[in-house]
Formats: structure tokens, sequence, C-alpha cells
């Protein structure tokens, strides 16, 4: 890992944000970037750069974000890392992925409040639409904590090929020395034996010949529950997953257990998108 951007707010969820991504930068000694999206109005966008065109209400917000984010620079500098800071001029997603296409990230570092209800349901969020539109592995945290990620649980069907994005997970997994769970829920409306699952969870890790990983099978009533269920009763510090990233009417038809997880999950989700 090379890179990490932490698109941020200066919220208490970007700050956790913020945290939690220096925490990785020094473990992994990885350089971090900090972006702050402001929604200028386009007709003033071309003194963004030169504010002292802008109204005096605008001009005192870009003023204070500099200065925020050049004391966050400053602070992870001074824990011998490499850090850079940007203030963009719009604030739709596809700034983000552009950005991240463009300065090669590895890992996309965002804090969440969640979502309930009709908000979730027709409005979505931003990290719901970070989730679904970029490839870059995206860690979603939620509450204050230490990067310290000593068991990591993958969640899949293990019914298709996720090498590729499990590559990405066992990287994380590397550098906190974490134990890997594989984690398969076993639901009534999709059941099957034991047996089944079990061979399926083998023929998977056995793929992985220089790694031992802990293999679950858990009964739950539907996936997202369950995860959340086996997270906390066996001591889980990251929850991995993979989505495929729909969006619009397959979205509503279909709603990703990761942007679920996202939502509901008090223990950071990490999404790695399959497309």
């Amino acid at each position: 890992m090379k890179k990490i951007l932490v698109p941020t707010d200066f919220s208490s969820f970007g700050k956790l944000a913020e945290k939690t991504a220096i925490d990785i930068a020094i473990k992994s000694n990885a350089a971090v970037e900090f972006m702050h999206l402001m929604d200028i109005p386009k007709y003033l966008s071309q003194s963004a750069t030169a504010d002292n065109e802008l109204p005096e209400e605008l001009k005192s917000k870009v003023g204070a974000a500099h200065q925020y984010l050049n004391e966050l620079v400053q602070h992870a500098e001074q824990k011998g890392l490499k850090a850079k800071s940007y203030i963009t001029e719009t604030s739709g997603i596809e700034v983000i992925k552009n950005h991240v296409e463009q300065h090669e990230i590895d890992l996309i570092v965002i804090g969440s409040h969640g979502a309930s209800g009709l908000k979730e349901a027709f409005l979505g969020s931003n990290t719901q639409r970070i989730l679904r539109s970029l490839s870059t592995p995206v860690l979603v945290i939620k509450n204050d904590l230490t990067a310290n990620f000593k068991n990591i649980v993958f969640a899949s069907t293990f019914k298709e090929d996720v090498h590729q994005a499990f590559a990405k997970i066992l990287n994380f997994a590397k550098i906190f020395e974490s134990a890997v769970h594989l984690l398969y829920i076993n639901m009534p409306y999709n059941f099957e034996d034991s047996t089944t699952s079990s061979q399926r969870l083998l023929e998977f890790a056995s793929q992985y010949p220089n790694h031992q990983f802990k293999q679950h099978i858990f009964n739950a009533f539907d996936e997202e529950s369950g995860i959340i269920k086996f997270s906390k009763t066996h001591g889980i510090d990251l929850i991995a997953t993979t989505t495929h990233g729909k969006s619009g009417f397959m979205q509503m038809l279909s709603p990703s257990i990761t942007e679920s997880l996202a939502n509901h999950s008090s223990i950071p989700v990490l999404s790695v998108n399959l497309k």
C-alpha cells in the first residue's frame, strides 16, 4: 500500500477517518492525502483559487478549510508520513473517482454515520455512492478506534470468482498480521447442507497454500444480520466484503449487502468492488 485518500467534511465522522487513515499509514508506511469537497457555484469557481474575489462568507469557508487541511498535513508529517491536501470546487463523486485514478490511490478511508428509513431507501449517501462507483478498496469507519485489526472476517458465498478482490483483502491483513476468517452465511431460503458449504470453503482456501484461514458456516435469517452477529460474537475487528457496484433501478431491486453493512454495522467495513 502506497497511498491512502481521506475525503473529509471536517465533521466528527470525518475526523474518525482522518485519525484511522494516519494510523494505517504509519503501519503500512504509506503516504496519506486529505481531500475536502466544496460546492462552489460555477460562476464563482474560477475565483476559488484566487479567493480575493469571493464573497466574504465563502472566502472565510475556503480559508478555514485551507487552515484545517494544513494542520492535518502537519500532524501527519510529525508522525513521519508524507502527506498532501486538496480542496475541490465541486462535491460530486466523479471528483473523487478522477483523483483516485490520477493519483493511484490504494485505499480510501471514509467516516460514515449510516442512514435509516426513507433517507436510506431513496436518498442514499455519499458513502453508498463511493462504494458503488470506485474499484479501489474502501474502508468505512463509524466509531473511534485504534487501527489494530487482529481479526478480519471475509464474508462471501464463495460461489463466484472473488480471488482478485480477496488478494487486496489479504494485502490489508498482512499489514496488521491479522487472522483471516472465511464466513459463509447459511439462510433458510437458500439452505444447503454443511458438507456442501464446508467443501466449497475448503476449495477456496486451497488456492492459498501459504495462508491459514479459520472457516465458519453461520446460520441466520439473512446475510446482513448473520455477518453482524457472527462478528460480534467472534471478536471480529473488521468485516471485509465484495460489492458489484450496482446502481439505479438494479440497486433498488437488489440492495448491496456491503452498503447495508456500511449503514448498520458498528464494526468497520472494508469493501472491494468486483467490477
